[in-house]
């Protein structure tokens, strides 16, 4: 009987304070675990994410847009989380647009001249040779500058119309002869830069 009235003896004021105590602490404990979880998977998780044909996306910064490689820069974005990022976007993909134009028009101005007389002379004369466009001009060249080294110059103006040639040969960094512009396709192929590079060194070796 007294175990029976034990279960139902009346709590006291001082009981009910220090559960209350108690279940406000553990509630307390559990939400600042929550926070700390939460904060947890904030660090952990990319920047900015989306999901595009299926496949998840980090989206960059605007810093790291702008110094992108072009080749990288060919993903299409619906949406950025910020107009910065939108903007970086649109700035670099600008410039990239701008370097493809101009690489596109120096093929063009290489495949204007590549049939001019002299110069199929001299990629006949020098097989392995090699063309570097400039501003004003482009250049074919053979060889180095340890050995020979045979450079043909092509002027041309803001039309891209040729203006004028010019050839000239060196040895070890030394200039040994020009071509004067004047029935040039034979002199190309008379005067070979190469045979007479290999000539001035067997003499040198004589000397």
């Amino acid at each position: 009987m007294n175990n029976f009235n034990y279960f139902f003896t009346p709590v006291g004021p001082e009981y009910k304070k220090k559960f209350a105590r108690n279940v406000g602490i553990a509630v307390l404990i559990l939400f600042v675990f929550y926070g700390i979880m939460h904060l947890i998977g904030d660090i952990s998780k990319p920047e900015e994410t989306k999901m595009i044909n299926d496949t998840l996306f980090t989206i960059p910064s605007a810093q790291e847009f702008l110094n992108m490689d072009c080749e990288n820069l060919n993903h299409f974005y619906p949406e950025f989380p910020s107009e910065d990022v939108a903007d970086a976007w649109i700035t670099r993909m600008h410039e990239c647009i701008n370097e493809q134009e101009k690489v596109n028009d120096k093929h063009k101005v290489i495949e204007l001249f590549k049939n001019t007389p002299e110069v199929k002379a001299f990629h006949m004369q020098y097989e392995n040779a090699r063309t570097s466009l400039r501003d004003d001009h482009i250049s074919y060249f053979s060889g180095s500058e340890d050995g020979y080294l045979v450079r043909m110059n092509l002027f041309f103006d803001e039309n891209n119309v040729m203006k004028n040639m010019d050839f000239h040969c060196y040895y070890q960094k030394v200039h040994q002869f020009e071509l004067p512009q004047e029935d040039l396709v034979s002199k190309i192929e008379k005067y070979d830069c190469k045979e007479f590079a290999e000539l001035e060194n067997e003499n040198y070796v004589q000397k």
